[in-house]
């Protein structure tokens, strides 16, 4: 994994191999996702493309990260700013961006009673 935090408050992930389906996220998380055989300078130069390509606009310099204590804090802001929007949307669209980004194409097939059925357990 490689992660990116601009001066704006945007935040690149870029990952080899990684799984592609997680929660819905912040407009300024921006995540890419590529197999394990592509090429890691492809998958580093994808990365630097997408940090100059902010899909929100905001364009502004990388924070320049020095040393593991940097890097730590970088992925807790990540964190920090993944869970306060998470906290801020309504609960019931909240739950169906999470199915739709974790069901992705299948969505339309299983979305709505996956849904029904974790709304009448209580999620």
């Amino acid at each position: 994994m490689v992660f990116s935090e601009s001066e704006s408050g945007d935040f690149f992930l870029t990952g080899r191999g990684a799984v592609g389906r997680v929660l819905a996220r912040p407009p300024a998380v921006h995540r890419a996702f590529y197999p394990w055989n592509e090429r890691l300078a492809r998958v580093l130069e994808c990365h630097l493309l997408q940090t100059v390509q902010a899909p929100t606009g905001r364009k502004s310099a990388l924070r320049q990260v020095e040393g593991i204590d940097e890097a730590v804090a970088l992925v807790a802001r990540l964190r920090e700013t993944t869970a306060r929007w998470r906290a801020s949307q309504p609960r019931k669209a909240l739950l169906e961006e999470d199915v739709r980004s974790l069901l992705q194409e299948r969505f339309m097939d299983l979305g709505r009673p996956l849904i029904e059925l974790m709304t009448a357990r209580g999620y």
